[in-house]
Order: structure tokens, then sequence, then C-alpha cells
């Protein structure tokens, strides 16, 4: 209860018979809380008299306040001595003294407690997860988040996926068995995925405000700031961070409060359905590489019964399939379901367009009017190959063309930029800077340089397998399309890109795991999107001044055109 005061440090109040006094917002004094403590472990007629005595006292000279509670440190089990303290009570009301006064023995004052516990962790969740979209809606800067995302869940391709979320959230609400609870209750656990700028923090934080409608309670919690002994600590770790996630800075809970309030957060989640997990790129967290501590994080969710959904780079997880699936309680049922976010379609991406000019000042550019044609005409991946339909290149491709940074036609401008701006919001998204050796001992520029670098060497290693393959006949060249993890690893050792390696490039999105070789059973790479392969194809072979053969496709000459 944030406004709260002893009163001996009060002087006058504590001198009338108050020991704890709240002045409520305005400042107006309105409860008063008279404290007795006592030794003997049994309530008796000893202490019945010291308590009609204290509630006599108040009576006599404490002041006219809205409520009034006797707290005990003992249980009044016998009838005859609460119904005495209650006679007293009623005095206090019908002398007009309080308007409320209730006995606080001790199993009481645990109750009460809880009750005003529960109610301040509700108001401060909602106060936060309105603070995070808030964050989150300034960050977006560009355009108003946009629904109707494609996704694919359960082998059906679905559309707008926080509304999705939201419904089996509430589904579950209404259908579940009431003897299922806590730990044995079964809710949804969606594991949100996508790659970089799929917009999944957007969708994660969309499900939170419909569930907030809803009268559910989201607790919206960034991976980046979760500890290693908490959170990835155990099931009370979970917890404690989850208290700490909401509760205002100047709370100032002592270690008592904060227990308390842990074991009600407990006991209000086994109970309640009115309150869902929401973690934000788990990826981004130092320890999201640590297995058993990734099955601490799931075992503490699981404990404590709630609905979860987490947000997660595809990469990683389509690296390390089992630590996301795998039931760390349960190896019979599987951990989350797949949530999987797909590229917008053009339909989307002309909403997107007209929003983000509705927000400019001015009017649109005849460049952009030209973009938004083309989107409409259904031409968008025949101009720009299949470049990734998310809103982190679309806005940036927006950007530039309003403000005749760029044009819409020069393709290599545009994906340099991408890839720069890519890399240098990803290396520090969440507040986390990616474990990178060489980015702390070289800086940003040298290594930018180097793994622009090494891409055009891995798409040059892959182009070589297609030409062996033309020359030498497919069934010769095994893995047509892909490196493996020691390929791509011999690619960074020649480049000198200490410290780096098949994982750390697949987070960044640019190479994505695609399957296993079937003979070495290593894990294979190929590019996300076969223009980022042409584009640095065209890199390759403009450095050395190679000019494209008649092997090149089209995209890789248009590359090599507007390079020279």
């Amino acid at each position: 209860m944030p406004d709260l005061f002893e009163t001996r440090r009060l002087g006058e109040l504590d001198r009338l018979g108050s020991d704890i006094v709240d002045f409520g917002e305005a400042g107006n004094l309105r409860l008063v809380v008279q404290c007795k403590g006592f030794e003997k472990p049994i309530f008796g007629d000893s202490q019945l008299q010291q308590c009609l005595q204290e509630i006599a006292k108040y009576s006599s000279s404490g002041p006219q306040v809205e409520s009034y509670w006797l707290a005990l440190n003992r249980a009044v089990i016998d009838s005859q001595h609460r119904n005495k303290i209650q006679c007293q009570l009623d005095h206090l009301v019908t002398s007009g003294k309080v308007t409320d006064a209730r006995l606080l023995d001790f199993n009481q004052i645990i109750s009460t407690l809880e009750e005003v516990v529960v109610n301040c962790l509700r108001q401060w969740a909602s106060q936060r997860q309105e603070q995070s979209a808030q964050e989150h809606a300034d960050n977006l800067a560009v355009v108003d988040y946009l629904s109707d995302v494609p996704f694919k869940f359960a082998d059906m391709t679905r559309s707008n996926p926080s509304h999705y979320f939201s419904e089996l959230v509430r589904n579950e609400r209404n259908d579940r068995p009431q003897t299922q609870f806590g730990k044995d209750r079964k809710p949804p656990r969606i594991l949100l995925k996508g790659s970089f700028g799929y917009g999944k923090t957007s969708a994660l934080l969309a499900a939170s405000a419909l569930l907030l409608r809803s009268d559910i309670r989201p607790i919206y919690l960034r991976a980046a700031d979760l500890k290693d002994t908490e959170a990835f600590g155990s099931g009370y770790g979970l917890l404690a961070e989850i208290l700490g996630s909401f509760v205002p800075e100047d709370a100032d809970l002592s270690d008592l409060a904060s227990s308390l309030a842990i074991d009600t957060l407990r006991r209000e989640f086994k109970h309640s359905d009115d309150w869902v997990l929401l973690i934000d790129a788990i990826d981004e967290s130092p320890f999201s590489n640590n297995p058993s501590k990734l099955a601490a994080l799931w075992g503490g969710a699981i404990d404590a019964g709630l609905p979860v959904l987490v947000s997660v780079r595809s990469e990683l997880v389509d690296q390390r399939e089992r630590e996301f699936t795998i039931n760390p309680k349960s190896l019979k049922n599987d951990l989350f379901q797949v949530l999987d976010l797909d590229e917008w379609t053009d339909e989307l991406i002309g909403q997107f367009l007209e929003s983000f000019s509705e927000k400019q000042a001015g009017m649109p550019s005849s460049e952009y009017l030209e973009l938004q044609a083309l989107v409409a005409d259904g031409n968008y991946q025949q101009a720009y190959g299949d470049i990734p339909r998310r809103p982190l290149f679309l806005g940036m491709l927006a950007e530039d063309i309003w403000h005749s940074r760029a044009s819409p036609k020069r393709l290599c401008d545009l994906y340099e930029s991408y890839f720069t701006m890519k890399f240098e919001r990803d290396r520090y998204s969440g507040g986390y800077n990616r474990p990178f050796e060489f980015l702390q001992r070289e800086g940003l520029d040298e290594t930018l340089r180097l793994l622009f670098l090494a891409m055009e060497e891995i798409a040059s290693a892959i182009n070589e397998k297609y030409m062996a393959a033309m020359t030498g006949g497919s069934n010769e060249v095994r893995n047509l399309g892909y490196l493996s993890r020691d390929e791509i690893d011999g690619v960074l050792r020649r480049v000198r890109l200490d410290g780096v390696g098949p994982t750390e490039l697949a987070l960044h999105s640019v190479v994505v795991p695609a399957g296993r070789d079937r003979h070495t059973k290593q894990m294979l790479f190929r590019f996300a999107h076969a223009s980022f392969e042409d584009y640095f194809n065209a890199r390759w072979l403009f450095r050395r001044s190679i000019l494209p053969g008649d092997e090149s496709n089209d995209a890789v000459k248009r590359f090599y055109s507007e390079m020279t």
C-alpha cells in the first residue's frame, strides 16, 4: 500500500493511538491501523482486555477517519472473544468516529494483505503494459501496426496473429475444466517465430492490447532483461522477474513485502485466468544458447500455469528445434505450438505505403507514387526480386524514396542500405549486444566491411557448386545451393572474421539453416532469399572486375550494371 506511514514518525497521531495511517492520493487521512503484538501464542482473556482498551483509547482521542483496522499477530479463535471485540468496533461506527471498522487477526491480515497485493499487482501490470506499448509505438515511428499479417499455424495459412493468439487464450479461459489449474493446466503456449524485421514485437504487443480489452492482464518481459540466476534459474526466479518487471520504481518494496508479493503471485497465477506471460525476443538473451537455462525458463513458465507467447528468430529455432519443442516437464508433450510469421502480401504492402504517406508532411514525390503504382499492379517482386516483404525494409524503402534519397530503381543502393542498417540495429536490438568478439576489437566499420566480404565469398562458393554441376553433372555435386557448417567456417577464416560462426550469421537473417547433409549430418545453410545471393554474387564479380557470364541470371546482371 503506497500511501502508508508509521505514526511514530508523525508524533501527534502516534500519541492518539494510531500505529499506521494512510493519507490516500488526495493527502487526506482515510485509514488508521492499530497494531497489537502478543508474545503468548494463544489469544486469551488478557489479550482480549488489551484489545478493548486500545479501541476505547481510539474512541476517545483518535481522529475521525473513513476506516479503522485493529491488527493482531494472533488468531482470535474463541467466538466470544471475537464478538466482544466486534461489539466495540461497531460502537466506533455508530458513534460516527469511523465509517468502517475491522478486526484483522493473523489469518485475516494475511488474506487482506494478499487482496491488497493482488489489486496492486493488477494495477501495476496494466500500467506497465500500457507503457511498453507506447514505447514500442514511439519506436515504430514509420506507421502504425498493421494487423493482417499472414502466418502459418498447424499447417494452415491464416492472418492476424495477434487476434489469433488472443482468441486461443480466451477460448481456453472459457473451456478449461476447473480441475485443471497450476502446473496441471494446459494453456496455449505459442512460439511466435519470424526472421529479423518481420514485426514479432509488434504482433506480441498487439496481442497484449487485445487481451487487455478482455480483462486479461498480459505480463510483458524483454528476454534481454532476464537474469541468469532468476528467470533462467528457477520458477521462483521467474516470479521474481515478473514482479520486478512492473513494480514502480518508487514502490520500494522490502524483502518481506517482495516475498509476500511473489507468494501471492504464485497463488494468483495458479487459480486465476486473468494473466498471460509474453516473452519478447528470446534470441536476444545471452542465455538463449544454453539448453539448461532455457529448460529452467520453460519449466518456470509451466509451473506458473500461464498461457505463454514467446517471440524468437526463426534461425535460432530452426537450428535448435528440440530446445523449443521438448517439454522439460513431460517428454510426451510438445512445449510450444509454432506460429510462423510469413512475408507480406502485395495488398498489405500497399496498405503500409498508404499509411506511411498519411503520416508524412506534404505531398508524395513522383517516385513514391510510382512505387505505390508498382505495388498496386502486382509488380513488386518483379521489380525488387524476393527481397523480404517485412516492415523494416519497407519502412526504409518508403523513407528513402519519399525524401528522394534513393531511386526506386537502383536496387544495389537499397540493398546496401538495408544490410548496413539491419546489421547496426540487429547488433543492439533489445539492449543486448550479441557476442561478437571481432566487433569489440575492430569496431563497426571494419566488421561491416568483412561481413560484406564474407557474404560475397559465400555467394561465390555456392555459385561454384552450380558451375561444377553444369560441367560435371549435378549428381557429382552435393548440396546445390547450400554450404555446410565447415564450408562456412572456412570462408569466415579466410576473410579473417575471428569469433564468428554460422549461427552468428544466421541470427542476422542473411543465411539461414536448411536441414542437414545426409552423409555428414552437418547443418546446411543457404541465403534467406535468392535476391540476397544474387546481390552478393554481383558484388563478388564487381570487386574482381569480372563481367557476369552467360551462366549469371538477370538479377545478378542487373545488380552488376547498377554498380558500374
